[in-house]
């Protein structure tokens, strides 16, 4: 009897020994569980800080490899710099003000990278607008777009530079050579008939307006959402030049284009009128009536040209050289 009392306390206390370890075990997994939760909500919290404020790997790549072409996920990877350039803007506000700091110093060598890029990319992309009829490509845009942050690295200039010489070059062969193949044939060949010769002046010069208008709305996003592509602060240009030369409709002093907004309308319409107002030498005008032509045939070219200023001020406005030269 006594034997089997014995066992019975010491399976007793075994149990009861078993039961409290249980307990402990049951308390400790508790607590560990609860330390998951908290570590996966850190992690979770982490990688969304990680994702919004640093560039991936890929990232970085095409924002700073000369060698990778510009292309959409290149300005993907410029959108997502500046939105972290931004985001850090409210980390500036909180206690954690060292943390956004340090984040937009790193940004900022790859935003330099990026635009030094986009800069070179663009001198290239502007050589493909000699031709006669310029075709802008969706990189080009974006590119403008994107360099308004940078004015010092606008291209502008030499965009209108190009547009002006392009111009010229085929007004002078409109006049002296014809199109293609001799059709249609050179304008010059119809200076015994004024009023054709005028007529066939100004409808080239009507053409080439309506073409650069479409050019620089294409180029420029005008009308549409500028921040569609790439997200950047839409800043003021200046320079937008309108030098005078051997070509010029007067002797007025270079004006200097003040737009307030790549995106007006008016930066556009200024920019026509820069690259028209060296193409039409306004001594070809005057030589026509300084040949005297009869009553009726200098009415019916007054006519015309009145239609043509009202045209022409309708695409380039009041001010400009050529609505001007029209007036006059």
């Amino acid at each position: 009897m006594k034997i089997i009392i014995k066992s019975y306390n010491d399976i007793n206390a075994k149990y009861e020994e078993t039961t409290n370890k249980i307990s402990t075990l049951v308390k400790h997994t508790q607590v560990l569980k609860d330390e998951r939760v908290q570590l996966k909500t850190q992690k979770a919290v982490a990688e969304a800080f990680v994702n919004r404020f640093t560039l991936s790997e890929n990232e970085i790549l095409l924002l700073t490899n000369q060698s990778i072409t510009v292309n959409q996920d290149f300005f993907s990877a410029l959108e997502h710099l500046q939105q972290i350039n931004e985001d850090c803007k409210v980390l500036l506000i909180t206690e954690h003000q060292t943390a956004g700091i340090e984040i937009i110093e790193s940004m900022a060598q790859y935003q330099e990278l990026a635009f030094d890029r986009l800069f070179k990319f663009s001198q290239l992309e502007c050589r493909a607008l000699a031709s006669e009829i310029p075709e802008v490509s969706t990189s080009l845009r974006n590119t403008m777009r994107a360099l308004r942050q940078r004015p010092v690295l606008s291209c502008v200039d030499e965009i209108l530079h190009i547009r002006r010489n392009a111009i010229l070059k085929s007004f002078l062969e409109a006049l002296t050579r014809g199109g293609p193949g001799g059709t249609p044939r050179p304008i010059e060949i119809h200076i015994p008939d004024p009023l054709r010769y005028v007529g066939d002046m100004l409808a080239w010069l009507h053409q080439a307006a309506a073409t650069e208008k479409e050019m620089l709305d294409g180029l420029f996003d005008t009308g549409t959402d500028s921040r569609r592509h790439v997200n950047v602060d839409v800043i003021p240009f200046s320079r937008v030049l309108s030098s005078t030369n051997s070509f010029a409709l007067s002797n007025d002093s270079p004006e200097i284009v003040e737009a307030t907004n790549l995106d007006d309308k008016k930066a556009n319409l200024e920019a026509i009128q820069s690259i028209l107002d060296k193409s039409m030498d306004r001594a070809r005008t005057d030589q026509v009536f300084s040949s005297h032509p009869g009553p009726l045939t200098a009415y019916r070219i007054a006519n015309l040209v009145q239609f043509y200023h009202s045209t022409f001020v309708k695409i380039l406005g009041p001010n400009a050289k050529l609505s001007q030269t029209l007036v006059e």
